[in-house]
Parts: structure tokens; sequence; C-alpha cells
């Protein structure tokens, strides 16, 4: 919800046009052929900025993304489709998730149905305790039960540490899918043609639900949405 220009590359008049230019992406500056016929395609842009930033967005599930380097959070992909999900690191599941009526929440208001982790074995003992306190607390959490400590801190003594951590956890390692049924948690957003890639974002602004829908193909689409909201009016 908020571009940025990076690389606007500076041209004297004297170098003619296109003039100067960076050597990859595309070239944003007044030398390109488009660049007077560009407001309104900026205007748009500005405005689903300023829409896509109101309230809070609305995600079904977390991915806690794991605690080692590099940590690259992927474009968003996620099956199956019609939900959408956060990404956290290790700082925020440590200082900032608690529990409140069984949904994982953060101070600013955003919850979240099910915390999904990494697929490994290998987790560490602060962030295991983290998830037990989790877990106790009432929050749904996937993912294998980890054995061993992936650091070498009070080694070998955290790898038993977390095998006692672990087994006093009621770990649930089901594919998520199964979760989201189980807990009567519907699509979000779904749409009558499946060969079509219609993405979306959901955004909460008080009583109001706002939906940013975009057809990702490189042609037109008809197809039918269905929307998680009841009793209200477009």
């Amino acid at each position: 919800n908020r571009f940025l220009v990076h690389t606007s590359t500076a041209t004297r008049p004297e170098d003619g046009q296109p003039g100067y230019e960076y050597g990859a992406g595309t070239h944003f500056n007044p030398n390109v052929t488009w660049w007077n016929k560009s407001a309104p395609f900026l205007q748009y842009i500005g405005r689903c900025q300023y829409l896509l930033q109101q309230g809070l967005f609305v995600a079904d599930i977390l991915y806690y993304n794991g605690d080692w380097a590099p940590n690259i959070v992927l474009p968003k992909q996620l099956e199956p489709k019609g939900y959408d999900y956060d990404v956290c690191n290790e700082e925020v599941l440590l200082t900032r998730l608690s529990v409140k009526n069984g949904k994982i929440v953060l101070p600013d208001g955003m919850s979240y149905h099910i915390l999904v982790l990494p697929d490994t074995t290998r987790m560490p003992v602060p962030v295991l305790q983290k998830i037990k306190e989790l877990v106790q607390a009432g929050a749904t959490v996937i993912g294998p039960k980890p054995t061993q400590d992936p650091g070498l801190l009070n080694y070998p003594q955290c790898d038993a540490q977390i095998q006692e951590i672990a087994a006093g956890i009621d770990y649930r390692d089901t594919p998520l899918q199964e979760v989201l049924k189980s807990r009567s948690i519907g699509p979000d957003f779904i749409h009558s043609d499946n060969n079509a890639f219609i993405d979306f974002i959901h955004r909460a602004i008080g009583d109001t639900d706002l939906y940013f829908v975009a057809n990702r193909n490189n042609s037109a689409v008809q197809t039918t949405g269905s929307f998680r909201v009841t009793g209200k009016k477009v």
C-alpha cells in the first residue's frame, strides 16, 4: 500500500532525451515518452495508497518466518485460495503477540485466527517458550514439533530444554485448510473463474470493509465474487 520510486536519473537539458538512464526497471522521469500522460495513473496510485492505508489489514493467518539469515518474505502465496496473511519475525513474536478470545492479537488491534510455524524442527528456546505461553492462552498454532535449538548457546542443554518444552505443548501439524475448516473460517474472498488470477486486499475501517480487487491477468475477466461480509451496502 505504499509505492516508492527507486532511482530517478538526473539528466541535464543539454543531454537530450532520453538522456542518462539507470540500467534496469521502468524509467521514471520527465524524459520518458509517456510522462505528459502519466497524471491519471499517478492519481490512481495515490488514491489506492490512501485508501489501503486506512483502518486495519484483515488477515486470518500469521506466519512466523523463522530466525535465520537471510530471512526473506516471498511474494504473496497461499493455499487454499481466498485467505490472506501477515508475516512476523522473532522480535514481533516475542514482544508483541498475545491472545484474546482465542485470537492472536497485536497492540495496534491486528488479530489472526492461526499462527503457522516454519517447516523445521529447529527453534530457539525463547521462541518455543513464547509459543507455549500462546498455546496455553488459547492460541491455535500449526507446525512441526521442535527437537533442537539452532544455536550453540548453552549447548547441549539447550536441545534438552527444547525437547522438554515441546513435550508440554499440544502440537498440531495439520494441513492449514483442515484447521480453517474445523474452525468454520470460510474464505474472505473467492470468485467463480478458477482460471483467472484475481487477487485482493481487505481492510477494516471501523464498521466499513474495504476490498481492493485486482485482475492479475493480461486480459479481461468476467467473474462473480463472493465476500465474507454480511449486512453491508456497496
